[in-house]
């Protein structure tokens, strides 16, 4: 599972570098994307093995950039965990039916991001995710 490239968009350059890190200490190749259209040229192109954005993102939101890869059979089973401050249950309903696998409220646990990444990545690849020995909770973020 490590080594999968994951693809990042968020508006925060803070919010960027925190994931950077964090996904390249857990052994992830990451792939950064500007904006919404970013999003989907980068996705069509380097088929990463799951993507991560905020529903608020500049030229084409994330919500919208999720229902266009979702259209495509190349992009259409890449799992899309939306992380985003929008944290309202008609925001994550709207993330969810927009075609994310997932939805994370700002802010969050590093830990349970990474955690999430590893189901979902593990479902895409039609297997059962499995118990892991984690240790103690990390901070927010």
């Amino acid at each position: 599972m490590q080594h999968c490239q994951i693809l990042v968009a968020d508006e925060s350059q803070q919010q960027v570098g925190l994931l950077l890190e964090a996904l390249g200490n857990a052994g992830y190749r990451v792939l950064i994307a500007s904006d919404g259209e970013d999003v989907c040229l980068k996705a069509i192109s380097d088929m990463p093995a799951l993507i991560l954005m905020d529903t608020q993102l500049a030229k084409l939101s994330g919500l919208a950039a999720a229902q266009r890869l979702k259209q495509f059979p190349a992009t259409r089973d890449i799992p899309i965990i939306f992380v985003s401050s929008a944290g309202q249950a008609e925001d994550r309903i709207a993330g969810l039916q927009a075609g994310g696998s997932d939805y994370i409220v700002k802010p969050f646990y590093m830990e349970e991001l990474l955690e999430r990444i590893r189901i979902h990545l593990t479902l895409a690849r039609g297997e059962t995710p499995r118990p892991q020995d984690t240790g103690s909770a990390s901070g927010h973020t």
